[in-house]
């Protein structure tokens, strides 16, 4: 990139004063253009009231807890942080003693600037010709032995320094003018690291920032307007990972690196905003942000890959609805995808699909065209914003616009992309829809079965043989037939049983039964129709009986025949009368015979005695 005279950067160097002064006398906030975010509600607080301690101008040792500048104090003793603190500067400034680092934070120490009043004063005031309207550290050399290292703040080994908002104005160091950290982390999120100088008889590095095995991470506000006599006039990388997610980087000098210094160290860049000034050193990478001057121009040092991004003009009049435009950065990087690629598809009829690129946003304007290679669709070959619905195999061919998303920095080009849709056809729903098996007794009347169910529209359904009258039993085939045979396949029918019971037949029971003691039930005579169950089963001795029958209808197809029990009579053979004379005869009888022996025996002289003689003449 193109060096510049001493002569150059100095006439820089004052036209960059007289806007500063220009600015001030103009009321601004601190470094028009640059600082971007209030930062105030990231103190979390808006007041110092319990758990707030006011610094005195004694210094010393913090050992931890919250503390805030209830005044301008100027120290008789640097301070030096130990343990986690918090410091407000509460709008007002905080003077070094200028024998070393204005805050030094120790080993282990976590420490946090915030400034909860920043912006809060009607007049902004000047520091080495440098306007602020915040809090203010400055006043610090940063003595470190021979070498001198973080004017206004420094942090050591494992260490955490949070910068949440407040200025680091004015302050001077071999190494770091502004900030040395060589802790566990560095992070930037707020306030304003500006006027500072890096100058010594050896090192002279670093003018806002001089970072040392440390990783730095700039989520916001602004390194402007430092100095270094050598390297790294914004910021000196050396030894971790410097990433800038926002903020703002601009207006610093140095002979190498006036914007940032990389040694052995990797620096990238996903926002925020990047001042005229160089990048030198080591690894850089521009992935986004927008910058005063076009970043292209760090091709040759590798820190632009313009096959994965582009630079997109911006201009006030048309700067595509970004809403961070400004007229002093008119570069914007985007990504940038080389190509498209989307992925085959494979869907069901009435499957709603949008095909998907390679890349996770896609805003730009897409036509399509295609062919239907199937031929087994109903869809004609055509082009458009929309896709084919019809079920086949197409070939598609996606057309994109070039085109900036703005939401999520990307700049589309012109391209095109081949992919294959295969949609199926599909089933009709007819999980609503039955056919369900039905049973009668025969009445004489017809029957039928029928789905139950709402078919789905353009389905009809017909029946095969669905009707019977008399008792028996039919299957029944339902058939669906839908109307769109070119998307939905075919529909199996559905079988289902008819059945039809026998009817219990109307009949008199046959009265007046009777039947003589010993008879079988055969003797017994029946109506027409009727039968015993069991015919050769005799009625046994006198009584009322019951005997199982049988009912045969005549219609025997559609009536089925009864089993009845009938009422017999059973009478006894003789009657009382009869019974009573055949005793008496039988007794009379019996009388006779032993009459007629005992005379026999008289008369042939086997008995003897007056009895027998008196009663032998009855029985001669």
């Amino acid at each position: 990139m193109e060096h510049r005279t001493n002569a150059h950067k100095l006439f820089l160097w004052l036209l960059a004063a007289l806007f500063a002064l220009c600015a001030a006398l103009a009321l601004a906030v601190l470094l028009p253009g640059y600082a971007r975010t209030a930062h105030a509600a990231e103190s979390g607080h808006t007041g110092h009231g319990a758990g707030w301690t006011a610094l005195s101008a004694d210094g010393g040792t913090l050992t931890g807890g919250n503390y805030y500048l209830a005044s301008d104090v100027t120290l008789t003793t640097d301070l030096t942080v130990s343990g986690t603190v918090t410091l407000c500067l509460n709008g007002y400034v905080l003077t070094g003693t200028g024998s070393g680092a204005v805050i030094m934070v120790g080993s282990g120490g976590v420490f946090t600037l915030c400034d909860c009043r920043e912006g809060a004063a009607d007049v902004a005031n000047e520091i080495n010709g440098v306007p602020y309207n915040s809090g203010v550290i400055t006043g610090g050399t940063g003595r470190r032995g021979d070498t001198t290292a973080g004017g206004g703040i420094r942090a050591d080994y494992d260490t955490v320094f949070t910068l949440n908002g407040g200025a680091i104005v004015g302050n001077r160091a071999d190494l770091g003018g502004g900030v040395y950290a060589c802790g566990d982390a560095f992070i930037m999120n707020g306030g304003t690291i500006a006027g500072n100088t890096a100058t010594g008889d050896i090192f002279s590095d670093g003018g806002g920032v001089y970072v040392l095995d440390c990783a730095f991470t700039m989520n916001g506000g602004t390194i402007a307007r430092n100095t270094a006599e050598s390297g790294g006039g914004g910021v000196y990388m050396i030894g971790d990972v410097f990433t800038m997610k926002g903020g703002t980087i601009a207006d610093n000098t140095a002979q190498s690196g006036s914007g940032v210094l990389l040694s052995y160290s990797s620096f990238t860049i996903n926002g925020g905003y990047f001042g005229a000034g160089s990048i030198a050193g080591d690894t850089a990478s521009i992935l986004g942000g927008y910058f005063a001057e076009d970043p292209r121009a760090y091709v040759d040092a590798g820190y632009f890959n313009e096959e994965t991004h582009t630079v997109v003009t911006l201009s006030e009049e048309e700067h595509y609805g970004d809403g961070d435009f400004d007229a002093d950065y008119p570069y914007a990087v985007y990504r940038a995808p080389s190509g498209y690629d989307i992925e085959d598809l494979e869907i069901t009829y009435g499957t709603a699909y949008a095909p998907a690129t390679s890349y996770a946003v896609q805003n730009a304007a897409v036509t399509y065209s295609w062919e239907e290679t199937s031929g087994e669709g109903a869809s004609a070959n055509g082009t458009g914003t929309g896709l084919p619905q019809n079920a086949g195999t197409y070939t598609v061919t996606a057309t994109f616009a070039a085109g900036i998303d703005v939401a999520n920095k990307v700049c589309f080009p012109q391209g095109t992309a081949a992919f294959t849709v295969v949609i199926g056809k599909a089933d009709y729903d007819m999980s609503g829809v039955s056919f369900e098996d039905a049973t009668y007794t025969y009445d004489g009347g017809e029957k039928t079965l029928t789905v139950t169910g709402a078919l789905p529209e353009g389905v009809t359904v017909s029946y095969s043989a669905n009707m019977l009258t008399d008792a028996g039993e039919l299957e029944v085939t339902a058939t669906f037939t839908g109307e769109d045979t070119d998307n939905y396949n075919a529909i199996a029918p559905m079988t289902a049983t008819l059945t039809i019971h026998k009817a219990t037949p109307v009949y008199e029971l046959p009265e007046g039964l009777t039947a003589k003691e010993g008879q079988t039930l055969s003797e017994i005579a029946l109506p027409a129709g009727w039968a015993w169950e069991e015919a050769a089963l005799s009625v046994g001795e006198a009584g009322e009986k019951t005997f199982a029958a049988v009912y045969t209808p005549a219609d025997t197809a559609n009536y089925a025949a009864a089993r009845v029990a009938l009422t017999v009579t059973v009478e006894p053979l003789l009657s009382g009368g009869a019974i009573a004379g055949i005793a008496i005869g039988c007794t009379a009888g019996a009388l006779l015979i032993a009459y007629g022996a005992l005379a026999f025996c008289f008369k042939k002289g086997v008995v003897k005695g007056a009895f027998f003689a008196r009663i032998y003449p009855f029985i001669k």
